[in-house]
């Protein structure tokens, strides 16, 4: 199921380049930390797509910009990674797709 990114600073909404500082990580593992250590080195921007597949009700908390909160992160293929999948947390999309629960 696609989902896309949305990015809650109002800049990065509506910016038609891809620049580095709009940019947001996937991580590696969604019951880590946020943190630099555990991000992809895929990037992704307000308005891309991704491919979801299930969804992880209990993870890592983490906020936007605005406070808003959430331990919902979903498993997205992302085929130019090694691992071949990474994790958006749920603030980081709009969408609430119906997806199955990720295998523990």
């Amino acid at each position: 199921m696609n989902i896309s990114v949305y990015n809650v600073e109002g800049d990065c909404k509506t910016q038609q380049q891809r620049l580095p500082a709009c940019s947001m990580g996937l991580a590696r593992d969604p019951r880590k930390a946020y943190e630099a250590a555990n991000v992809v080195a895929h990037r992704v921007w307000h308005g891309d797509a991704l491919t979801a597949d299930c969804v992880l009700r209990d993870a890592e908390r983490v906020g936007d910009e605005t406070g808003v909160e959430t331990t919902r992160w979903f498993r997205d293929a992302v085929p130019d990674i090694p691992e071949g999948l990474a994790w958006l947390p749920a603030v980081r999309t709009h969408d609430n797709p119906e997806l199955p629960p990720c295998a523990s």
